[in-house]
């Protein structure tokens, strides 16, 4: 029978010594091929008991399937575009269901010398020179170039199977890479972006906070210098509200005197008037006294004019007393007069001295209650001089932190400009990452 040798299996041949002879001898193990090939392939698989990985590859229903329709094929030379197919086929099924490489030599010698075996083509001896064992001898030689062929195409079908399943790897790998890194590489540039607008803002807030610092720092000077100003008038203050308290104290002894003395000539005063009327009493005395004796010598005149002659003398003499009764009674109402206008200027004296005494007491009350004021008034100053002073003390520590700001400030906008610099570098160093990546993931996907 003639065999179709397809173009790429042709420039094998010579390769692997098969001859026209050998093709033309193998077509004989058809029948053995047909019904005993089958069953002796799956008992072999004992003797890969020590290789766990190829027997379980072997075992596969569909790798036995193929395995056994492809050495069907070897065993009988067929040659064909079907050869081809049926090696392509089984490289794949034991590829995929976990064939190392060194499976593929080692299935294929011991699958040859089990048919070598099977049909007894093994050599016995130096002695196996005969005519039968010469035609086993060259069956086996032909069998042996067919089975290197097929280990040698099952080799290629790994290596294609092995790279196209690195490439599916390496795609999925480098797919997987590549959507990482770029999602990396995107978010670094974002990063980036982000970075470089919060530099800015950093840049414009700095800036406003050295402006705003220096401003506050004047501000804190010149509050300061006012609260210095304000000390001093406090302090200026406080000693006014000293000396008023001390002139209302003073004011308050001088008063409380005045009261005294007022109360001492009150009660002089009193005690002239009670003098007076007892003078009063006296007049009022001498003046009835007076008017007695006047009546006396009233009397005493009638009985001497009575008396006649010898009454003359007591006449003149009565008359004379009536006269001093008379003086003495004027000078008793003079007195008297004099006495009653002592009385009346007594009286208002004792009125304008009570008066005095009750308007030197509302003075002193009024003097008392404006001490009380003013020392509430000298304690809220001393309030307020603290207060100042402390206040000084916060507005130079404010205008010391005002300063320190600036300052750091000033840093801030230099560390930012190195940070926009990084920042820039930085992206920079992106767009080269992205560059390489993706000249990376060109090379890996083209090698």
């Amino acid at each position: 029978m003639t065999v179709s040798i397809p173009p790429e299996l042709r420039q094998r041949l010579s390769t692997f010594g098969i001859t026209a002879e050998d093709l033309e001898v193998l077509p004989s193990l058809r029948d053995f091929a047909e019904k005993t090939l089958p069953g002796l392939l799956e008992r072999g698989l004992s003797r890969l008991a020590s290789w766990p990985e190829a027997m379980a590859a072997l075992r596969h229903p569909e790798v036995h399937r193929l395995r056994v329709a492809h050495w069907q094929r070897v065993a009988t030379g067929q040659l064909d575009a079907g050869f081809l197919e049926s090696a392509e086929a089984l490289g794949v099924a034991l590829h995929r269901h976990g064939m190392p490489i060194y499976g593929v030599g080692l299935c294929g010698v011991t699958t040859l010398n089990l048919i070598s075996e099977e049909l007894g083509l093994n050599p016995p001896g130096p002695g196996w020179v005969r005519r039968e064992a010469a035609r086993k001898f060259a069956l086996r030689l032909s069998l042996s170039h067919v089975a290197w062929l097929h280990c040698e195409l099952l080799l290629e079908c790994f290596t294609r199977a092995e790279k196209a399943a690195r490439t599916s790897l390496t795609n999925r790998l480098v797919g997987t890479f590549e959507q990482r890194m770029s999602g990396v590489v995107e978010e670094l540039g974002q990063s980036v972006r982000q970075m470089e607008e919060a530099v800015q803002v950093i840049v414009g807030n700095a800036g406003r906070i050295g402006e705003v610092s220096g401003t506050v720092a004047q501000s804190a000077a010149r509050a300061d210098q006012d609260v210095q100003a304000a000390a001093s008038s406090a302090e200026q203050l406080t000693n006014s509200v000293g000396q008023i308290s001390r002139q209302l104290g003073e004011a308050t002894r001088i008063a409380a005197r005045a009261v005294e003395d007022a109360r001492r000539t009150d009660t002089v005063v009193q005690a002239l008037a009670e003098g007076a009327k007892r003078i009063d009493d006296v007049v009022s005395l001498i003046n009835s006294i007076a008017g007695q004796t006047n009546l006396l010598a009233l009397n005493a005149t009638i009985e001497a004019a009575r008396a006649g002659e010898a009454g003359k003398g007591f006449a003149v003499v009565a008359s004379e007393v009536k006269n001093l009764a008379n003086q003495t009674a004027k000078a008793t109402e003079e007195i008297s007069g004099q006495i009653g206008q002592v009385q009346g200027a007594t009286r208002e004296a004792v009125a304008a001295i009570e008066n005095i005494a009750r308007t030197i007491d509302e003075i002193n009350q009024i003097a008392a209650a404006i001490a009380e004021a003013v020392a509430q008034q000298g304690q809220t100053a001393d309030a307020i001089a603290r207060t100042v002073q402390q206040a000084a003390a916060g507005n130079r520590r404010v205008s010391e932190m005002m300063r320190g700001f600036e300052a750091d400030a000033s840093s801030a906008r230099q560390v930012a400009g190195q940070l926009s610099s990084a920042a820039g570098g930085l992206g920079g160093h992106s767009r080269s990452l992205r560059q390489a990546m993706d000249g990376f993931m060109s090379e890996v996907r083209s090698a």
